[in-house]
């Protein structure tokens, strides 16, 4: 039996020549390119950027769009960071982001699936509103002094070289 090679036909062919060329080409010019504290750093520093897109992946294969997702994230953000300016203990303040973030996309969802309006009429609303709420909880002051622990949270080793998100990741 022959090997199949109508995949390099296709333009999915295309693409994989052209990531092996680059790997190829990044090892061979870069040293320390394919070393483990090289990918476990890339993983650190794309971890959330990963998560979204594999998200991505699903609603555009359902063939809807999410233009909120970054509004969402930053409006998540900056709810915890308005908790804890407030007062509250950090475990609450995330906890609080993520709950922010959750009734974000129950709320998206709810004039999407419930009511019926398009994805893409409701995630550009969310873009704009999402936005805007981050401005006024923290209009256009930063918010520092988290904890020490926070500071490091996913970035630590957990097993060997590898940090918690690249665990969960995998």
């Amino acid at each position: 039996m022959r090997p199949d090679w109508s995949i390099f036909r296709r333009w999915e062919g295309l693409l994989l020549i052209l990531l092996i060329l680059i790997v190829g080409y990044n090892a061979l010019s870069t040293p320390g390119y394919l070393t483990v504290g090289n990918w476990v750093n890339l993983f650190q520093l794309s971890i959330e950027k990963i998560i979204v897109a594999l998200i991505m992946t699903f609603i555009i294969i359902n063939a809807e769009i999410d233009l909120s997702v970054a509004s969402v994230m930053g409006f998540s953000a900056c709810m915890m960071g308005f908790l804890f300016a407030g007062g509250m203990p950090m475990e609450w303040a995330i906890a609080g982001g993520l709950l922010a973030g959750f009734v974000a996309g129950l709320f998206n969802s709810f004039w999407i699936g419930i009511v019926g309006l398009p994805s893409l009429v409701v995630t550009l609303a969310g873009l704009i509103g999402y936005r805007g709420l981050a401005y006024v909880l923290l209009e256009d002051r930063s918010i520092g002094e988290f904890p020490a622990w926070f500071d490091r949270l996913g970035q630590q080793p957990l097993i060997g070289p590898f940090p918690l998100a690249l665990i969960v990741f995998f």
